[in-house]
């Protein structure tokens, strides 16, 4: 409730964004629990008859269920208190700037296919950060999201 409060009055007192090493900190941690939610789901995957389908076809199902399964992680989570695993170890918060609540699904997908080209283009979504006074990054921007650092719960 404090955050939200401190996030409401960024209007007259900004609220800064979390530094880019924490966020990568996060990403490094929540990457050791996603590779293990991905051999969980894939699974199945072999049973599935994919291989009687066109090889275009196959790939392209495999990476759409890969996609799918990422981004439900991710979406869970910050739709969900707005902290992932690796935001929550790094005291990470992520906060809609409309509302200072956590995000909607909507925003959540934005964040997550923005997030997905700041990496194809070698990081850069990423390292504006760096930059922008709020430290924000291109999917904080285009999401109308926040990632700030939490205070620990006492």
């Amino acid at each position: 409730m404090q955050l939200q409060e401190q996030h409401l009055d960024a209007t007259l007192n900004p609220v800064p964004g979390a530094p880019l090493w924490r966020r990568l900190l996060a990403i490094l941690y929540d990457t050791m629990v996603l590779v293990c939610v991905i051999f969980i789901a894939w699974q199945p995957v072999p049973l599935l008859p994919l291989d009687q389908l066109p090889p275009l076809v196959s790939q392209a199902l495999r990476l759409a269920y890969l996609f799918s399964i990422t981004f439900l992680f991710f979406g869970w989570f910050w739709t969900h208190g707005g902290q992932t695993i690796g935001m929550r170890a790094w005291q990470l918060k992520l906060l809609s700037t409309a509302t200072g609540a956590s995000p909607g699904w909507r925003q959540c997908w934005i964040r997550y296919i923005v997030a997905i080209l700041s990496w194809m283009a070698f990081g850069l979504g990423y390292l504006s950060a760096l930059f922008n006074s709020r430290n924000a990054a291109w999917h904080d921007l285009a999401s109308a999201t926040q990632l700030v650092v939490a205070p620990r719960k006492s």
